[in-house]
């Protein structure tokens, strides 16, 4: 019976992150479905669907969340996927979608204020 709350490792490759976080990829297939990036002291969460909006990537996303306690979470409503962060709900409109680790802010608000911060 597969344990829901690790990822399966079924077409599935997985490099661990580092004691910061940073270099964790879960590849489903030939897509990095889930990135970890150390961008100026901040860590950076990537989620790519690469067009593949199917329940085994979304599952996988939910299961890499779980396993490496990144704070996310995938989920459908009406068809349109949306993530769930320690901020709050955001559409998953492209196919990437990229926020902070520890703030759940999305990726493009932490650099508005990285910048004007500088």
């Amino acid at each position: 019976m597969a344990r829901w709350n690790t990822i399966s490792r079924y077409k599935t490759f997985v490099r661990k992150p580092d004691a910061t976080g940073d270099g964790l990829v879960v590849k489903y297939h030939s897509t990095e479905i889930v990135r970890t990036t150390n961008v100026v002291n901040r860590l950076k969460v990537t989620l790519d669907h690469n067009g593949y909006r199917t329940v085994t990537t979304k599952r996988k996303m939910n299961q890499a969340a779980n396993e490496f306690g990144l704070g996310f979470g995938v989920h459908q409503r009406d068809h349109v996927w949306y993530v769930t962060t320690t901020a709050g709900e955001y559409e998953f409109e492209d196919r990437q979608f990229a926020f902070d680790a520890v703030t759940g802010l999305p990726w493009g608000v932490v650099e508005l204020f990285t910048e004007k911060a500088a």
